[in-house]
């Protein structure tokens, strides 16, 4: 990305310049041609003097005396009509020479430009890398405690530790696992692109932050029925529009009671009361500007599908998920402390009978909805390709050009047509004694 900015910036300094050349061209031409008009008069000017003294000449000149010997005048010089060409003076160009650094004014811009770009990149490269690693090192003691494999890349057979997945320069990531009631958990650091330095321009408008999201994958018997999120409002609302599960069983947002700033989103109100619990909250009320959302599910299957984009609806298996996003990129543990507390309680919740009853059978609906969606578009699917097939039959018999083969072809059309169309009929099956 930062090198396509860096080419358009070019393209667009280059455009720039051939501007500029072209009102320079310009104004060169108007000098010429103004240089040639003052010559061209001068030019006319001699033709008449020289004229006018020949005229002259011819009428005082005295006729020729026959006796005159013409070897009196071998030595004479004869007369010169026109000047010398080193007698002719032009005069001076309107157009002045500029100074260097006028004359190549877009290119040192276009130079200066580039020189600066290179520069921040670099140096917003480093930052950022640098920013990273100092988190590892910084949360690397409490990671070690809680988890067994902390930084593999993935690469290779051999698991690895202590190592950052490099994913931009502004985005890197951590695998940990090896821990009780999850599968392992994902780190996500999301900084700002300090190496680009039209987003640095761009932050005037609109802030770009750093951000650390926290994603454990959960087992099967991990986590109840639940489905909650809170934070604040445009992350929240963010969520509950992009993501299947809240959009589906819990698509309205409510202010949080005991936090101010924050919102939520629930499925129920006993999953509300059983995550919230009064250490949570207590939690939440005085960190409210360091969390961005909280995302709790077990019907986790990404981001919603966009109709428009695909034709078919995948009926994806949901997953168990704990997402949580801080604003920054905090070297305090208190934030990924609370993240693993969070994890613990949310793997001790045991929703009431009642309670697990509605969330199955809101669960059944989506589920029965969703297949009856796709069965729908698999039978949509396969009436176009019958028409497809029965259309590319046609125009083959309409190209038959003999008779006998193109009627064959549609009696047999035909027939397949009425044997299609014919109701059927089950057989009954007659018990034998």
């Amino acid at each position: 990305m930062a090198v396509l900015r860096l080419l358009v910036l070019c393209l667009l300094l280059v455009t720039a310049s051939t501007a500029y050349r072209d009102e320079d061209f310009e104004e060169f031409d108007e000098d010429e041609a103004e240089f040639d008009f003052e010559v061209s008069e001068e030019l006319d000017d001699d033709e008449e003097l020289d004229t006018d003294y020949e005229e002259e000449g011819e009428e005082e000149l005295p006729e020729e005396d026959e006796d005159i010997d013409g070897e009196e005048f071998e030595g004479a010089a004869p007369s010169q009509s026109r000047q010398s060409p080193d007698d002719l003076t032009l005069s001076e160009s309107t157009g002045k020479m500029k100074p260097f650094w006028q004359a190549y004014i877009v290119e040192l811009v276009v130079v200066l430009c580039m020189g600066l770009y290179l520069l921040n990149y670099f140096i917003g490269r480093a930052r950022n890398s640098s920013l990273a690693y100092s988190w590892l090192s910084a949360h690397r003691e409490l990671l070690d405690t809680n988890f067994t494999l902390v930084g593999d890349s993935g690469e290779g057979d051999d698991p690895t530790e202590g190592e950052l997945v490099k994913l931009a320069d502004d985005e890197y990531v951590l695998w940990t696992s090896g821990r009780a009631h999850c599968i392992g958990m994902l780190t996500h650091m999301k900084l700002s692109p300090r190496q680009d330095l039209f987003s640095i321009f761009s932050a005037f408008l609109q802030p770009n932050t750093d951000s650390t999201t926290v994603i454990f994958q959960l087992d099967e018997n991990d986590m109840d029925t639940l489905i909650f999120a809170c934070g604040q409002k445009r992350a929240l609302t963010k969520l509950v529009k992009e993501y299947e599960d809240l959009s589906r069983y819990s698509p309205s947002i409510k202010p949080m009671a005991r936090a101010d700033g924050l919102f939520q989103a629930t499925e129920s109100g006993e999953v509300a009361a059983s995550v919230l619990s009064d250490r949570i909250m207590t939690f939440l009320s005085k960190h409210s500007h360091d969390i961005l959302s909280i995302h709790i599910t077990d019907q986790y299957t990404g981001i919603t599908q966009d109709s428009e984009d695909s034709d078919t609806v995948v009926v994806k298996k949901p997953e168990k998920r704990v997402i949580v996003t801080f604003a920054g990129c905090s070297m305090d543990n208190v934030l990924m402390k609370f993240s693993l507390q969070l994890l613990e309680h949310i793997a001790s919740i045991k929703l009431s009978k009642e309670g697990r009853s509605k969330a199955n059978r809101n669960r059944s609906k989506v589920s029965a909805s969703l297949e009856k969606l796709a069965h729908s578009q698999r039978q949509e699917a396969a009436q176009h390709r019958r028409e497809d097939k029965a259309k590319a039959a046609k125009e083959k018999m309409l190209a038959e050009t003999d008779p006998d083969k193109q009627r064959k072809m549609e009696e047999r059309e035909n027939k397949k047509a009425r044997k299609r169309n014919q109701p059927k009929v089950k057989g009954m099956r007659v018990a034998m004694k």
